[in-house]
This record gives structure tokens, C-alpha cells and sequence, in this order.
């Protein structure tokens, strides 16, 4: 019989077993504790094995939805990011498109200006050309319409397509006139330079109100 003194309580006795066991000492395996501590070593292990399975699986449960979640996050920020881009854009384009309608319509104003005073100012009562008056009056309708048409360009890329076919449609009653008259001195001819000029003006701005406010103006 062993002489050592054997431990009193299980849990004691367990711990001595491991000891043992660490330490290469033979184990009475004839004591009638050891197969309760192989019993309660038994359900422990099971125990806890199902506890750190749970606690694991649980573990990548949550690192899966933590991943969802940052994949979330980033779309939300590449949406936010690409509603902020296009908002900025659609705001400067706005911003081309107002401008481009104000200088367009001050150019045809400035046109219908220059014309008017030719037409009140260069020529008699009978509408005879008054030479020395008619010079001075030249370069500022020249002028006006050299900017008129540099605006063209831009207004065919910013303007509705009704838009355009004003400028079109004006451009092409110009065309008409300047091959109907002879002669470019007369008061009939620039009288019908002023009425195409005047008729785009108040086309333009017709549409560039409802252009401006979000409007869609469908293409006749």
C-alpha cells in the first residue's frame, strides 16, 4: 500500500494526480478518486470545450458583421462623396449656364442699343444715310456683335436645345437679310438686323427663366 498521505478533498487529489503525471511519478491507479477525477476532468473538458466552440464561433460571428459593417461604411462614404462631386459639378455648370445666358442676352442688347442708334441717330427724317454720324455709331455695333458670336461657342455647350435654335434661327434670318439687301447702308436693311436680333433677345430670355429654374424645355 502506498504510505504517502493521500489528499482529503477531489480537487486536491486532481492536482496531485497532474503532478504526478508532470513530474513522471508512477500513479496508484487502484485509488477509487481517480476515476472521478477522469469523471469530473471528463465534464469539465466538455464543458468548457463547448463554452470556447460558443465563444469562438461567436467571436467570428461578430468579426464577420464587423467586416459587413465596414464594408457598409465605406460604401456609404464613396456614395456620400460621389453625391458631393456631382453636386458640385451640377452647381458650376448652373453657374456656366447662368452666366452664359446673361452675357449672351447682354450681348444681344447691346446689339439692339447699337442699332437703335444708328437707325435714330445715322439717318435723316427722309432715311437717308447721314455719313458722318453713321461712322461713329459703327465700331459700337461691330463691337457688340463680335462678342455676341464669341458667346456662341459656349452657349451650344451649356444652352437647351431650344435655346440653340434660336441662335440658330437668328443666325440664319441674318444670312437671309444680308441676301435680300443690295445695299448694307440702308435704314430697311439694319431696321431688319434690329427685328432678328430683338426677336432672339426676347426668345433667349424667355427660355433661359425656365432654363434656370430647373425646367425641362422639350426640343420642338
Amino acid at each position: 500500500m502506498n504510505t504517502e498521505t493521500v489528499p482529503s478533498d477531489i480537487q486536491s487529489f486532481a492536482l496531485e494526480v497532474l503532478r504526478k503525471l508532470d513530474q513522471g511519478v508512477t500513479i496508484n491507479w487502484t485509488d477509487i478518486r481517480l476515476p472521478l477525477v477522469v469523471v469530473f476532468a471528463t465534464i469539465i473538458g466538455s464543458i468548457l470545450g463547448g463554452y470556447f466552440f460558443s465563444y469562438f464561433r461567436k467571436r467570428g460571428e461578430i468579426a464577420a458583421i464587423k467586416k459587413d459593417l465596414d464594408k457598409i461604411t465605406q460604401i456609404q462614404e464613396d456614395i456620400k462623396a460621389s453625391i458631393s462631386t456631382k453636386a458640385w459639378i451640377d452647381q458650376n455648370w448652373w453657374n456656366l449656364k447662368r452666366d452664359t445666358y446673361w452675357k449672351i442676352t447682354q450681348a444681344l442688347n447691346s446689339i439692339s442699343d447699337a442699332l437703335w442708334n444708328l437707325l435714330h441717330f445715322g439717318f435723316s427724317e427722309d432715311k437717308s444715310i447721314i455719313a458722318a454720324i453713321y461712322g461713329s455709331f459703327e465700331p459700337q455695333l461691330t463691337k457688340a456683335i463680335d462678342e455676341y458670336l464669341q458667346l456662341t461657342g459656349i452657349a451650344h455647350i451649356v444652352f437647351s436645345d431650344n435655346a440653340i435654335s434660336i441662335i440658330k434661327d437668328c443666325s440664319s434670318k441674318i444670312k437671309d437679310i444680308n441676301k435680300r439687301f443690295q445695299s448694307k447702308n440702308t435704314y430697311e436693311y439694319f431696321e431688319s438686323i434690329r427685328s432678328a436680333y430683338d426677336e432672339a433677345y426676347n426668345s433667349i430670355i424667355s427660355i433661359a427663366q425656365k432654363d434656370l429654374k430647373g425646367k425641362t424645355i422639350d426640343h420642338d
